[in-house]
């Protein structure tokens, strides 16, 4: 087996939101009881949203969080890009597949160096292509436009439903999850896979 593409999360692997943080902001916008009363809807819409179907301004307001105050809860993954990122092989090909709307996108595109590493046709977002991981629809869609068989794609993802999927598709995948694994461990991971 030859590995030919990386595949990369953004949230929990690239970068990640500061829970503590975004915790602190929604307890200050939302009372109690409005919080359960739409937290359902508000998870719809943000669903709807990641698939390209809806507005996510309009979920912003709906939260009444700013812009502004989710950049500041979002931060890169530094020990990714020092010792994974810079060191994959030079054939090997970089992608990154995501559930994420266009508004979080461009926030990350703001907080985290991605066009350092990745080429903006190289971005595979739920948005984009109308289907959301670990649905088959966005394994079929997001091995098109990497242009290579479900084999010859390695997955690094935080959510364990997204890596038994992506298998179950034919392909390879390893769990990462900046918060709890150490990028050491990833990295010698992606060294048994030949990619480093």
């Amino acid at each position: 087996m030859s590995i030919k593409a990386v595949a990369f999360d953004v949230g929990g692997v690239i970068g990640d939101i500061q829970l503590r943080q975004l915790m602190l902001k929604l307890g200050k916008s939302f009372k109690k009881s409005y919080l359960s009363q739409t937290f359902t809807s508000l998870k719809n819409l943000f669903r709807k949203s990641l698939q390209g179907n809806a507005d996510i301004e309009n979920f912003l307001e709906n939260l009444t969080l700013s812009r502004s105050d989710w950049g500041d809860l979002i931060k890169a993954n530094s020990g990714l890009e020092t010792q994974v990122l810079q060191h994959l092989g030079s054939d090997i090909e970089k992608f990154i597949i995501s559930n994420m709307e266009e508004l979080h996108w461009s926030i990350c595109l703001e907080k985290i160096p991605i066009e350092n590493y990745f080429q903006e046709n190289n971005c595979i977002l739920s948005c984009r292509v109308g289907a959301l991981k670990p649905q088959e629809a966005m394994w079929q869609k997001a091995t098109e436009i990497i242009g290579r068989p479900p084999k010859e794609v390695l997955l690094i993802d935080n959510n364990p439903a997204n890596v038994k999927s992506f298998i179950a598709f034919g392909g390879n995948a390893v769990r990462y999850f900046c918060r709890l694994d150490s990028t050491e461990k990833l990295k010698n991971n992606l060294i048994s896979f030949g990619v480093i």
